[in-house]
């Protein structure tokens, strides 16, 4: 489940060690909901690291959630994560995504 209304600020990934590069991409994310339906759903990339990613999103990404985040401008180009932390910002969430497999054709 999602944490509620915690003070804005970048995803903190506190136990990942990898170096975090800003980044502001718009993405689309699908995954299926806690209720077994699929959501597509827009997502902005806010941070980039090789093992994972910094979402902010308009609904709650469950942790465990797989989501297959498609790259707009890259033909076929697509990445499965898996949801590792959700944060609640007011309206929206702030989204943890550890990289599982990525797929990209030339």
């Amino acid at each position: 489940m999602c944490r509620d209304d915690l003070p804005p600020r970048p995803l903190a990934f506190e136990r990942r060690h990898a170096h975090r590069e800003p980044a502001d991409e718009g993405v689309t994310g699908s995954f299926i909901g806690a209720d077994g339906r699929l959501g597509v759903v827009p997502l902005v990339v806010m941070d980039v690291s090789n093992t994972g990613l910094g979402v902010d999103s308009p609904v709650e990404i469950h942790p465990g959630s797989v989501v297959t985040i498609e790259i707009p401008g890259r033909r076929a180009a697509a990445m499965t994560t898996v949801a590792v932390r959700c944060e609640r910002h007011g309206a929206r969430h702030r989204v943890g995504l550890l990289l599982r497999q990525r797929i990209a054709a030339a």
